[in-house]
Parts: C-alpha cells; structure tokens; sequence
C-alpha cells in the first residue's frame, strides 16, 4: 500500500498534544475519538507490512467508522473564531484525517469516486479545521482529481483556500498567508498551463491577482505582504500578466527597502526591457543599478552589457568592460564578463582576441556556467575557421567539464546546464567531419544518443 498514508501518526501526535489532564465530557469524547483513529493506525501499519485486499477492507471500514462518528458537519455553521480549539474542533479534525486515511484506501482500491465524495463532503467554507486537516483535505483532493486529468475542479479546490484570507489571521488559520499557502499559487498556475486552457489561465490569474492585492492590503509592511509580492512576481510572468509582475516587483523595492530591493529592480529592469517594451526605463534603472554599491551592481553591470551587445552600441562598451572588470568578485561573474567580453571582441572581427577571452575563461573556471559557454565558443569559432582537430580537442574539454558537474550536483540547476550545453556540444561535434582523427576519436568516446534527444 501507498506510503502516502504515512503523515498520518504525525496529525495525530499533533492532536493528542495539549489534551493530557483535561476532563468533561467534551475531552472524553475527544480521547475516544483519538483512540479509535489510533486503533485504524495500527491497522494501517498492518496493511503496510502485509499488504492484503481483506486487510484493506478492514483498516477502510476502521477510518470509515472514526470519520462518520466525528464529521465536520457536525460544527456549529459558521465556527467562531473563538472555538477553534475547543474540543468539538479537534474532534472534527480527528473525523477529517480519518476521512483522508479512508479515501486513501479508496482510491488505491480503485473506488475513484468514493475517494473524491468522501473528501468533498469533509469541506467546508469557513475552513474550520485549522491549517493542518483543511489543507490536508484540499491538497489531497485537489491531486486526485488532477490525476484523473479534471483541472477546473482540482484548481477550484486549491483556490478555496485562499477565499478565506481576511486581516488579523493568526499561523495555524487554514487561511493565513504563510510558505505553504502561498506556494499554493505557483501550484494553481502550473494546473491552468497543463490544462491548455485559456480560460481557465485568464481565471486562475485572476483569482491571484486579486488574492495577492489583498493580502498586500491587509497585511501591508508585514512579512505575508513581502513574500507575497516575491510569489506574484514569479508566477505572474507564467501567466503572461507582465505589468502584474513589474508592478509587485516595483512595490517590493519601494515597501522594502532593507530586503535587497536591488535584486527586484534588477528583475524589474529585464522585465521592462524584454516584455513591455519599456526599454529605455529599463535601462535607466540598469544603469542606476550598475553604478551603485548594492549586491545587484555588478549581475545590472552584466545585464547592461547584454544590452549594448544586442543593440550594437559597440562605441560605449570599453569603458563598461573596464569597469566591471574592476568590480567583479566571485568566479561565476568573471566567467560571464569574460563571455561577454569575447562577444564584443567577435563583434570587432578580432576573432584571435576573442577566443583568447574565451580561452580564459574556459581554463580558468571551466566548471562554471559561463566558462562551459565560453568552451563552447571556442569550438565553434574553430569549427567555423576550419579547425576541426582544434574544434574536438575544445568540446572534449567541454563534455570532461559537463560530466564533472552532473557527477558533483546531480539534480542540480548546474547539473541541468550542463546537460543542455552537453546537448549543443554533441550537435556541434556532429556537423565536423569525422575523417578527422581527433573527430573520430572523440564520436567513439560519446554515449549514443538518447532516443528523442
């Protein structure tokens, strides 16, 4: 059976806790629910080791029994919000983890349906049962109907959570704007871009954009109001709301300065040069950005160069070359300034001093993104002066380089550069002439390619 089941010992921990010593009828009703949904626990465990259909039919009806006798239902409509721990709650919670145990079993049996109606009937809208069970509830039924491919409602479910958000919420409210509700939002945009549909991408975007204009209202100057600019500015771009995205990009950097608002005006800068047709102000702020002391000032010194590089301003980039080459610290921004730098000298046509930039780069910090880049310049300025033997000696270092990373960061943002360079550098390596004795020697060293690559 699915370990899925397995967070459960860990809810019920957290309901026990805080009960000992306390009394009435309430708190009795309460440990017998608690030992009951203990009892369908260890069935649980049992079903683990020896997994059997009777065995799932039994730990089914144990959870089934524990989560009808205690339903969410049974809650004063609307809750007050000063009942949330009282013990007719925390009973409600032990009867909503039960229903997750059972659905659990219901959809490994296959029984689909049964699964979605049992979740669907432990939902309410005031969210009464605190973080842990309503999300739990609706993280859990929001997978099960995406998996049987029904976006709009699996969307529905998650965004039910965030109809909740209202000011003076406390952590532990199933609608406080914490790491986890928040990373919801990226969850609810990857639903509308797998669906491929327009209208729901338009609705999804829509129910961000004005949960995120509230939670910046109420919560303003407060860390849900910062994160939950950082989480609109990712997701928006997604969506394709690139104002959206440069205007909570722009908030950050004016509403909080000492939270490195450099990095959100360097965002903001790209933004504005790459999608809203803004480039001027882009640059403006690029420029700004380059000349200051911030963390930001060197990565908006790169970005401008780029910049130059792209629109063939190639009469101011010597001074800014210069600049940034007195300024750089750490290897990975050598390795791109030097990248950049072997661009403009192409651009020149001084294709000699070029690959010597290239050169040092890919010797010096050959493991890095940009030194790798640089490696693979230098083959293909070989390539293309006729150099094959000098072209395969270039991306035998390069694909030494790759291997190297994917061995050291397996997983890694590093590791899937590399795999992509490694990729560009077999296409490369395919197109020189193979009665070359060092082409050869290194298209016998290769791994064939993986079908559909």
């Amino acid at each position: 059976m699915s370990a899925r089941w397995r967070w459960a010992p860990i809810a019920a921990a957290l309901f026990a806790s805080g009960c000992g010593g306390e009394s009435g009828a309430e708190y009795g009703r309460l440990h017998a629910a608690q030992r009951a949904y203990w009892q369908a626990l260890r069935a649980q465990e049992r079903l683990d080791i020896y997994p059997s259909h009777a065995r799932a039919q039994a730990c089914l009806a144990d959870y089934l029994a524990v989560a009808r006798a205690y339903p969410a239902t049974a809650l004063p409509r609307p809750l007050p919000a000063d009942q949330r721990e009282a013990p007719s709650a925390k009973i409600a919670r032990v009867g909503a983890m039960a229903a997750l145990g059972a659905a659990a079993i219901h959809w490994e049996l296959g029984e689909r349906e049964a699964a979605l109606a049992l979740l669907g009937s432990c939902l309410r809208e005031d969210l009464p049962l605190g973080a842990l069970a309503e999300r739990r509830l609706r993280v859990t039924l929001s997978g099960y109907l995406r998996e049987l491919g029904r976006r709009r409602e699996a969307a529905a479910v998650l965004g039910s959570l965030l109809v909740g958000l209202a000011p003076g919420l406390e952590p532990g409210d199933a609608a406080y704007p914490d790491a986890e509700l928040l990373g919801l939002c990226p969850q609810l945009a990857d639903l509308a871009l797998a669906a491929g549909d327009s209208l729901l991408k338009a609705e999804v975007a829509g129910r961000l954009s004005e949960f995120l204009g509230r939670l910046r209202r109420d919560y303003a100057g407060q860390e849900p109001a910062y994160q939950g600019l950082h989480t609109w500015a990712e997701t928006a771009p997604r969506l394709g709301r690139w104002e959206d995205a440069e205007a909570a990009l722009a908030e950050l950097a004016r509403g909080f300065p000492t939270r490195e608002p450099g990095r959100a005006e360097l965002q903001r800068a790209r933004l504005l040069i790459a999608r809203l047709e803004r480039a001027a102000e882009g640059e403006a702020v690029l420029v700004g950005l380059a000349a200051g002391d911030s963390e930001a000032a060197v990565p908006a010194g790169l970005e401008y160069l780029r910049v130059l590089l792209r629109q063939g301003r190639l009469g101011e980039l010597p001074s800014r070359l210069e600049h940034l080459h007195r300024r750089v610290r750490t290897r990975e921004d050598r390795a791109e300034l030097l990248y950049l730098w072997g661009h403009y000298e192409a651009r020149l046509g001084t294709w000699d001093a070029a690959r010597q930039r290239w050169e040092v780069a890919a010797t010096e910090l050959p493991t890095t993104p940009y030194g790798m880049e640089a490696q693979l310049a230098v083959a293909r300025v070989w390539a293309e002066r006729g150099e094959p033997r000098f072209a395969a000696r270039s991306l035998a270092r390069l694909f030494e380089a790759c291997r190297r990373n994917t061995r050291r960061l397996p997983g890694s943002e590093e590791a899937g550069v590399s795999l992509a360079l490694e990729a560009r550098a077999d296409s490369l390596l395919g197109t020189l002439p193979a009665t070359e004795e060092a082409v050869r020697g290194l298209l016998a060293r290769r791994p064939p390619a993986r079908e559909g690559s």
